[in-house]
């Protein structure tokens, strides 16, 4: 579906350190790259919300410590919620589940994956988009955060991920 792979890291996972700093590549022939948090601030298992040029991704860290980026918004339902979905794998397949209508997707490529754990055939046309994703070890100096608690993009992650909460409907 994509022709990049959605991970890409610079040392073995288990080696990063917490102040590794995050990014997602751009899109087509875009090569910049966008610091989005910590490598430290991603919690294993969970997604987080990052605007990398207008768009929204999802990124998770998986318990491995791999990362994936995709991008939030749900194909089927039209909401910006992959984030929020529950991760795990299928077959040895690492895969975030969305929490709308429960379809199932690889997080390295994107594609929809079927209820036998193989691929749907149908994935190219409702699939996720999967976005390059680094970890970058932090250089020493007065820009590097220096603490797991200290202020980061972690921030704007959650303030964009509040947006995209699920809202509690008042019935009368």
């Amino acid at each position: 579906m994509n022709d990049h792979p959605s991970t890409l890291l610079t040392a073995p996972p288990g080696r990063l350190h917490p102040d590794a700093r995050v990014e997602i590549g751009g899109t087509g022939g875009d090569t910049a790259w966008t610091a989005v948090c910590r490598y430290g601030d991603l919690t294993p298992g969970r997604g987080v919300t990052a605007l990398v040029a207008g768009r929204q991704v999802a990124v998770f860290r998986d318990e491995n410590g791999t990362l994936y980026a995709l991008d939030n918004r749900d194909p089927v339902s039209g909401a910006y919620v992959i984030s929020r979905g529950i991760t795990g794998s299928v077959g040895g397949v690492p895969v975030v589940t969305s929490p709308m209508y429960k379809e199932t997707y690889d997080l390295r490529t994107g594609v929809r994956v079927g209820e036998d754990g193989g691929e749907d055939g149908g994935a190219t046309a409702d699939g996720l988009r999967t976005w390059p994703v680094r970890a970058v070890h932090p250089v020493p100096g007065p820009e590097a955060p220096s603490a797991p608690g200290s202020p980061s993009a972690m921030t704007a992650l959650a303030a964009l991920s509040a947006l995209a909460a699920p809202r509690a409907l008042e019935t009368r």
